[in-house]
């Protein structure tokens, strides 16, 4: 399992997976917005944004501010979480458009994709991030469900 894109550009002494949790029973659950699943639906901000400037507010020495860009938002998926889960994508993606097809992902992430770190924020204690092997596809993901954000409006 190797992580050669995710330590290429950390800061020195930066590591973002030394937090990892054990992921393997832990359920996920990430928005997507396109009809079909693709491999870009868990690309992480860092990669969306290669190409472009470095944005101003983002401390390139900083092991938080560079380890939270390269990794892929996700939420724990329980009990305890899924209405805040729920309730937290219709905020952030208010208008949800049929067209598309404006979803939640609940998944398992198998051993070799990736590691997972617990990153609350202090309005969402339920985040994680999600750091992916070089070798990450979609089949490294168990997907248990599907549900369609229109049907909570």
């Amino acid at each position: 399992m190797g992580f050669n894109q995710l330590n290429e550009g950390l800061p020195e002494n930066c590591n973002c997976i030394e937090k990892a949790i054990n992921h393997e029973e832990v359920v996920f659950a990430r928005h997507f917005n396109k009809p079909n699943l693709r491999l870009q639906d868990f690309s992480s901000p860092w990669e969306k944004d290669k190409f472009l400037p470095v944005p101003k507010w983002l401390n390139l020495k900083d092991c938080f501010q560079v380890c939270g860009k390269k990794g892929v938002s996700i939420h724990i998926w329980n009990k305890q979480s899924e209405n805040y889960v729920i309730q937290h994508y219709l905020n952030i993606f208010k208008v949800v458009s049929p067209k598309n097809k404006n979803a939640v992902l609940i998944f398992k992430i198998k051993p070799d994709a990736g590691k997972v770190v617990h990153t609350p924020r202090e309005y969402d204690i339920f985040h994680h991030d999600f750091y992916k092997t070089d070798n990450f596809a979609i089949d490294l993901l168990e997907f248990i469900a599907f549900i369609n954000l229109s049907d909570y409006l």
